[in-house]
Order: C-alpha cells, then structure tokens, then sequence
C-alpha cells in the first residue's frame, strides 16, 4: 500500500527500461505524495498509518530523500522501517529495468548505508531479524530449490541463507 501513489504514474514511466530523465524521476517521485493524499482522508487508523508510510518511505536518515527532505528522528519510524524494508525487496526483486540482486548482495547494500540512506536502529534490527526473514522467502519461493535461478530467489542466495542461519 506503500506505493498507491504509483496510480498516478503513467506506465512509460513506471515501466521504462534504462535510467529515468530528470523529468521522469520528478514524476516518480510524486507516488509519495500523491499516496498519502489518497489515504490521509480516510477515518481508519490503519490507513491513516499506511498515509504516513506512503509520505515518508523515500525520506533517507541524512535527509538527502524525498518529499520532504527530512531528516533523523523527524521521519516517522514507520517510513523508516518501510524504507528499509522496501529497498530490500526493490534490489532482490527483477524490474523491467534491472535483474534481481543476490540476498548477500542486498544486504551489504542496506549494512553499508547505516547511517545515511537507513536509520541505524532499522538496519540493526534488519540485521537481526535476517534468519526470519530468510526463512519466509524460502517458504515463500516459487521455485522448487535454490538452485533455481528464478527471479523470485536468485542461485546465489544459498551462500546468504547459511551465513544468516550463523547470524542468529
């Protein structure tokens, strides 16, 4: 519900292969926005959360994100945790524009942006919530094994998997 906002988004832009124009990125960058107008009217609680999420998802902790550009503490925590969280299925998840990322590869990503793109906090308890949700993908994969290199779960997220077991 995050990215409701992408309704308003034409599909050349949502679907565009290659890297997006500084109009086009402008344009993508509105789902926030406009995601949070959709769902802030509403009198439930948990869509008026889901109207902070979709406002504050793409804030980063230096305050270099957007819509805001806010900073810290100042981002609420539920656009932090989403942030992070929303990242990590983007890198592992095949786009008409990239292939999926390993889960090792993702993780490094998010651990060496602690600090600047995440909030510290987030990433730490990322971190130690890896093992579980290693083990959802897993039960979530379509693909019979790991050695399937659908994008779903990509082959080289065998290795990933056994080091977030020891992580735990």
């Amino acid at each position: 519900m995050h990215d409701i906002g992408k309704v308003a988004i034409p599909d050349a832009v949502l679907l565009k292969k290659g890297m997006l124009t500084e109009q086009e990125f402008a344009e993508m960058q509105k789902h926030t926005t406009v995601g949070c107008d959709i769902l802030r009217e509403s009198k439930s609680s948990l869509l008026q959360l889901a109207a902070e999420i979709a406002g504050s998802h793409h804030e980063r902790w230096d305050g270099q994100g957007y819509p805001f550009r806010l900073a810290g503490a100042a981002i609420p925590l539920s656009g932090r945790i989403v942030a992070l969280a929303d990242n990590f299925d983007a890198l592992t998840t095949a786009r008409p524009y990239k292939e999926a990322w390993s889960v090792e590869r993702a993780v490094e990503h998010i651990l060496g942006r602690a600090g600047t793109q995440f909030d510290p906090a987030c990433v730490q308890a990322f971190e130690r919530a890896l093992p579980s949700i290693m083990r959802i993908m897993l039960e979530n994969a379509e693909a019979p094994s790991l050695k399937d290199s659908s994008p779903e779960m990509p082959s080289d997220t065998e290795p990933a998997f056994a080091r977030a077991k020891l992580m735990a």
